[in-house]
């Protein structure tokens, strides 16, 4: 069922110099981020990286944008389409909220691998549940994206089998467990060390050419 040129997911390289600079900026924050999350710095060293970084965000403010949306409005989309699946929230290397999840094919799995730190902690030390159910939205998608379509989350049922922990490896399986016209059922869990720590069922539906255009104004 797979067919993998039209599986549009984020490049392994970029395509030109000034992505490559975007991703890079990326991995920087993704760090600073970390770093917020758990540092215990006196008042007076947060509040002068906090002026530094205000300085930072208003000079990149002040530099060209476009939006994914505005880009699917006007046609840019679909000339750069890898590089706005790009700046996606779970997958985007061009993402700092990003971990990201790194996608691939095996048999007929799609398999993401990928670490998670503080920012997606929950409970001490663990992976928060709502992350662990977008991980897995996020690769059952891809289970049905892999065969060629565009798909939406109709549902998605969750079950945690154990806690996820935060700092280490977490593989994440996605497969096709059956399709009739535009819905794909799909299933997928969590692995750590080749122990489950949650699974999930889901309907996807397939919004592929005008099915998707026609969703965009509503938006």
């Amino acid at each position: 069922m797979s067919n993998e040129k039209t599986w549009v997911k984020p490049p392994e390289h970029a395509a030109s110099a000034d992505w490559a600079a975007q991703r890079e900026l990326a991995a920087a924050l993704r760090a600073l981020v970390a770093d917020c999350v758990e540092t215990r710095a006196d008042a007076a060293t947060l509040a002068a990286i906090t002026a530094e970084v205000r300085a930072l965000s208003e000079r990149l403010g002040a530099c060209p944008r476009v939006s994914s949306r505005d880009a699917f409005r006007d046609g840019r989309y679909l000339t750069e389409t890898e590089r706005f699946v790009d700046q996606g929230a779970m997958l985007g290397q061009s993402n700092p909220i990003a971990a990201p999840l790194r996608l691939a094919r095996e048999g007929d799995l799609v398999v993401g691998v990928v670490t998670l730190g503080p920012a997606h902690g929950g409970a001490p030390g663990l992976v928060h549940g709502g992350v662990i159910a977008t991980l897995l939205d996020e690769v059952l998608g891809h289970a049905a994206i892999s065969t060629g379509v565009s798909v939406v989350t109709a549902t998605l049922n969750v079950r945690y089998h154990a806690p996820t922990p935060l700092g280490v490896p977490l593989r994440c399986e996605g497969e096709v467990a059956g399709h009739s016209g535009r819905r794909f059922q799909l299933r997928g869990q969590i692995l750590v060390d080749g122990k489950r720590t949650a699974s999930a069922e889901g309907i996807f539906v397939d919004v592929s050419g005008d099915r998707f255009a026609a969703i965009m104004p509503a938006r």
